[in-house]
């Protein structure tokens, strides 16, 4: 057993060497939401079925999840205590295990390019326009230097990078990716108040919760960019673990006609691609079923999915 009283003496990658291969690692991500709505005492088991009173209390549970986050430390504070001590997490986690830990020598674009990295949480990314905005600013490091930070952030476990759906066994950033925070709560804590904050959150959520259930390869989790422009949220599936895919979509409400037709049209493409009868829409509070020629989209509250 080691003990280590700081991830940077022992990230994910040292195990394997450390321990001579001899090693299974596990990854403990911050509260889940059915662990945050035990902890808050508005679920308590295994249960299929809820009250009215029951689905109100998780519906408002998961929305204050979504901006609370789920690391325990943090529960019982307030919206500004919460906020700064999100942001130690942050900072501390850039200074001790990516900066020391790699030796990158200017401390203030970590620091920096990880605010702007967890505030980007669920919106496509891109290397080249960051190295773009820092030679403006006269600070770019250089593509390959941006690229190594963040890596190392996601070596912390500071955040996740997701790549676009592609057979290829390597990753191709060039092809497009987005990042996600290592909690929905790190987002709303260093990102500034918009529109769609709430709607990545929950994007955040969602990958999250699917990187705690996938049991295939690490980086099974993909978004899907189709041939018409239109992207899914997330497929995740391994065929060479003759695992199939699995097509999510995210979407904050589809009270808006619009939005509903993007995104059952943009599932309505994948399925037929993947030959899929039923994919997802993970909503805030929505619940039905939309029967399609390619079979049926199941729309579910996010407090529902999330619970399993």
């Amino acid at each position: 057993m080691y003990v280590a009283g700081s991830s940077s003496r022992m990230l994910s990658t040292d195990v394997a060497t450390e321990f001579r291969g001899r090693s299974i690692a596990y990854e403990l991500l911050p509260f889940s939401f059915r662990e945050y709505a035990r902890y808050h005492h508005v679920y308590e088991g295994q249960k299929r079925t809820f009250s009215k009173e029951a689905r109100s209390l998780l519906k408002r549970a998961c929305r204050d999840c979504l901006v609370q986050g789920g690391f325990p430390g943090v529960q019982m504070l307030d919206d500004s205590e919460r906020a700064s001590v999100l942001q130690s997490y942050a900072q501390f986690t850039v200074a001790r295990d990516v900066v020391e830990r790699h030796g990158f020598s200017n401390a203030a674009f970590a620091r920096n390019l990880a605010r702007i990295s967890l505030a980007s949480s669920g919106r496509d990314f891109s290397i080249s326009k960051i190295d773009g905005m820092s030679r403006s600013a006269g600070c770019s490091p250089g593509r390959a230097t941006i690229t190594a930070i963040i890596d190392a952030f996601e070596d912390a476990h500071l955040l996740h990078q997701v790549y676009e759906f592609t057979h290829s066994v390597q990753k191709v950033r060039l092809r497009g990716f987005k990042v996600y925070a290592e909690d929905p709560g790190l987002l709303c804590a260093l990102a500034p108040a918009t529109s769609d904050g709430l709607t990545r959150a929950l994007e955040t959520a969602v990958y999250l919760e699917m990187r705690r259930r996938a049991s295939s390869r690490v980086g099974s989790i993909a978004l899907l960019k189709l041939k018409s422009g239109k992207e899914i949220n997330f497929i995740e599936g391994d065929e060479a673990f003759g695992i199939t895919y699995e097509l999510i979509q995210v979407s904050l409400n589809m009270d808006n006609e619009v939005t509903r037709q993007r995104e059952v049209s943009a599932l309505q493409e994948a399925m037929a691609r993947f030959e899929k009868s039923e994919a997802t829409i993970v909503t805030l509070d929505e619940e039905s079923t939309i029967n399609i020629p390619e079979g049926v989209i199941h729309v579910i509250p996010a407090w529902k999915w999330l619970l399993g």
